[in-house]
């Protein structure tokens, strides 16, 4: 009978040991998969956060060719700016002063963003048909 109770404890043991390796594997599952996630949650917010940088550029040569378009309604040609070692073009296509295009492309970290914008009237104002992104 002694024998019996002494079997019993060691399967009793014998699963509890289970459970607790059981139970640590689960953890560190759950544990390896939050680490995974963030390191992916951390590139595409990096991966948002270059692209917005980039359209930020975009807008900026979008402003200098308008500040180009106030100076003289006639200009046209490919331009670049450089804001911070970042890099903008634009080209401004002027058939007239109603109709002229101004495309505009920001690069960042490998992140590209273009933005059109297409004028038709710059006199007494400028006034922007579409602004396409």
């Amino acid at each position: 009978m002694a024998q019996h109770q002494l079997d019993k404890k060691n399967n009793q043991g014998f699963i509890s040991m289970i459970l607790v390796l059981v139970i640590c594997s689960v953890g560190i599952f759950i544990t390896l998969s939050i680490f995974a996630n963030t390191h992916i949650f951390s590139d595409s917010i990096s991966s948002f956060q270059y692209g917005q940088k980039a359209k930020a550029l975009a807008n900026a040569c979008i402003e200098d060719a308008l500040d180009k378009i106030r100076t003289d309604n006639s200009t046209s040609g490919v331009f670049q700016l450089t804001i911070s070692n970042s890099i903008c073009d634009y080209e401004i296509e002027n058939i007239s002063s109603s109709n002229i295009t101004i495309t505009a492309k920001g690069w960042f970290h490998g992140h590209s963003k273009e933005i059109e914008v297409i004028i038709n009237q710059t006199d007494p104002k400028i006034v922007i048909e579409q602004w396409i992104e």
